[in-house]
């Protein structure tokens, strides 16, 4: 007999975000895919079901989509670090043939599964420094007193896991969501020093059993550890270029001879590009795909069909005129989606050394004048300009000055009644 475990990773579900189509989709892919299988066991998901505080529509959707999986196998969901604490418990309340577990804090549980075994998953949501800093620690010790407080966990968990499994030959799972020290992101640096963490020797408290993890959004397994992050259904950022996956964990009844084999499953969704660009009256418009804002290199696509790309490009602000967006855009012809950001770099100083000489209002706003090839200043502004300053003082010539400054470098600039 085999016994089929389908794990699903961070799902972000946002309503009225211009993603959420993607996620919903990538979500609904898995769940087909796990109603087609002979030996459905058991449902993982691996936290973050959404992306922020949810709204109505978001728990419904997850409702409706935790009731068809649960009417086939059983779900253990572990908290994430997205959300609001507890958004997801209203999930175990839902009628459906096999128990939906929201977990929210540390724990085992024996789940029995309609393939007739009983699987033992050790669960770990995440861990905030919230619960830390409550329960008396520092601010600036709640990532050591987090690691600390973390493997003892761990080392309760794997405990129960293997006493499951002595005693009552459980098949042996753990899920949780949560930063393993040097796992990669998604623009391949490692996520070190930013958070409550564990190490890979810690995971390894736990025993030779798969270990299946949420939270990085970039697929990746640490073997010396039997663990693997599922990654996002769906890419969550521009630059998150990594195939999408989830992973199909596999028990025989021969498990001395047979150990769990895990399976990536890839998902089709559509890639998020990030390009960085210039426009220059000597060049036109220039590009280059990278890893997210100011990363590195990336190959750009054989094509743009089906990509969604954001195009971040600097020109400068003296040179406005010349940017044409059709331009930009034919680039990128066949996007499913395209952004354009233009950024214009200020890049003509305050050039007129009268301008800067001057001290009155009066002064400044005839000097700026007539270095611009303007004509004089009509003595009746002149005259109210002083009167101004006589009445206001400082704060108004610092103001003129700002505005003129601003004129001359072509920025944009408003001015208060």
């Amino acid at each position: 007999m085999t016994h089929q475990i389908v794990c699903i990773g961070d799902v972000h579900k946002r309503s009225g975000h211009f993603r959420d189509a993607a996620y919903v989709a990538a979500l609904d892919s898995i769940i087909d895919y796990g109603l087609s299988l002979p030996s459905l066991a058991l449902w993982l998901q691996a936290g973050d079901l959404f992306d922020q505080r949810s709204s109505v529509d978001d728990r419904n959707a997850i409702a409706e989509r935790f009731q068809r999986m649960a009417a086939r196998a059983p779900i253990v969901c572990v908290e994430g670090n997205h959300g609001v604490p507890g958004d997801s418990l209203i999930f175990s309340r839902l009628a459906a043939a096999w128990p939906i577990y929201v977990v929210v804090s540390p724990r085992t549980l024996r789940v029995p599964l309609p393939t007739g075994a009983t699987a033992i998953v050790g669960c770990l949501p995440y861990p905030a420094r919230s619960g830390l800093i409550a329960a008396g620690a520092s601010a600036a010790d709640t990532q050591q007193a987090g690691g600390a407080a973390l493997g003892d966990i761990l080392q309760g968990l794997a405990a129960e896991i293997e006493d499951g499994v002595m005693r009552c030959g459980d098949l042996p799972l753990f899920l949780g969501h949560i930063n393993v020290a040097g796992a990669t992101l998604s623009n391949f640096q490692p996520s070190i020093g930013r958070e409550i963490e564990i190490s890979r020797e810690t995971l390894q408290l736990l025993g030779p059993f798969p270990k299946i993890l949420g939270h990085v959004h970039k697929p990746q397994q640490f073997d010396s550890a039997q663990a693997w992050y599922c990654g996002s259904v769906a890419p969550c950022n521009f630059g998150e270029l990594e195939e999408k996956r989830f992973l199909l964990v596999e028990y025989f009844d021969d498990r001395a001879r047979l150990p769990p084999s895990v399976t990536s499953v890839p998902i089709q969704t559509p890639a998020l590009y990030h390009v960085e660009g210039e426009f220059t009256r000597e060049y036109g418009f220039t590009w280059r795909a990278t890893r997210g804002p100011g990363g590195e290199m990336e190959g750009a696509p054989s094509t743009w069909d089906g990509c969604e790309v954001r195009v971040r490009f600097r020109f400068p602000a003296s040179e406005r005129s010349i940017v044409a967006e059709d331009v930009v855009r034919a680039q990128f012809a066949g996007a499913a989606r395209l952004e354009l950001e233009p950024v214009a770099i200020p890049d003509r100083g305050l050039r007129s050394e009268e301008v800067a000489a001057a001290k009155t209002l009066a002064e400044k706003i005839d000097a700026w004048s007539r270095a611009n090839g303007g004509s004089n200043v009509a003595a009746t502004v002149l005259q109210k300009l002083a009167d101004l300053e006589h009445r206001d003082g400082p704060d108004v010539l610092s103001a003129v000055a700002t505005l003129v400054a601003n004129m001359e470098s072509g920025q944009k600039h408003e001015v208060a009644a």
